[in-house]
């Protein structure tokens, strides 16, 4: 992609910039979201959009950048409800953005060993939004890379599901198509398995770079990728028909 804005472009038959792009030492976009009223909501590492002085956060409206709140927040994941309500994962913070214009937090992680905290993915599924990510505990909760929470917007019982250690392997990323997803970047004795939310396994496959799912979807699922027994690799997913 050349010739294009720093950090984030759109596709409209070819590659075009937003604006001036991220501006900073080393712009880069961590977390992407359209929200209810068709603006791009985008979060990372950048303190400027087209001479506009932001806090590693801001909307594109198809036109033009605007800040978007007060606070400085790098998130990893987006996530909307049925109703447009949004959330995000900022470092160790679960946050929503209420009708003040701000955030506010939800609940916060706390390390699993020496690893530092984030949240990586957020899923929301009518009432109740489950978080994946580095952390060992939510809100007091011991349940390693995995929780979920069954919300009013003024009260948040979090509860753990059936724990995954996380291990991470960062080169790993996977890609949907027809109900299949494909994983790059595996080994030929990894083993890749599905899960229900309860941590049920569903599906297993050995020695292989892809997984079908054809009647699991519509449903939230953890996948993982174990390698000589230990999991280097974990995403929430929901897959839509």
């Amino acid at each position: 992609m050349r010739e294009v804005g720093k950090g984030i472009a759109k596709y409209e038959g070819s590659w075009k910039s937003l604006g001036s792009g991220l501006i900073a030492d080393r712009p880069y976009a961590t977390g992407l979201i359209c929200d209810r009223f068709n603006n791009i909501i985008v979060s990372g590492n950048f303190d400027t959009v087209n001479g506009l002085a932001v806090k590693n956060i801001a909307s594109w409206d198809g036109t033009e950048w605007h800040t978007f709140g007060k606070q400085q927040i790098s998130a990893c994941a987006f996530a909307l409800d049925n109703s447009g309500n949004l959330f995000t994962g900022a470092s160790s913070q679960l946050l929503k953005w209420n009708d003040k214009d701000e955030w506010v937090k939800l609940g916060t992680g706390k390390p699993y060993s020496s690893l530092s905290v984030r949240i990586e993915d957020i899923l929301v599924v009518d009432s109740t939004i489950f978080i994946s990510g580095i952390f060992g505990s939510f809100e007091n909760v011991y349940s390693p890379g995995i929780i979920k929470c069954n919300f009013s917007y003024s009260d948040l019982p979090f509860s753990n599901l059936k724990s995954f250690s996380k291990q991470p392997a960062s080169n790993i990323n996977c890609r949907v198509k027809n109900k299949t997803v494909f994983f790059n970047n595996t080994n030929n004795c990894d083993r890749i398995s599905v899960h229900s939310i309860s941590g049920r396994e569903i599906l297993r496959q050995d020695n292989a770079a892809n997984i079908s799912i054809n009647n699991l979807s519509n449903q939230p699922l953890v996948f993982l990728i174990k390698r000589d027994g230990k999991t280097i690799w974990k995403k929430l997913l929901m897959i839509m028909d």
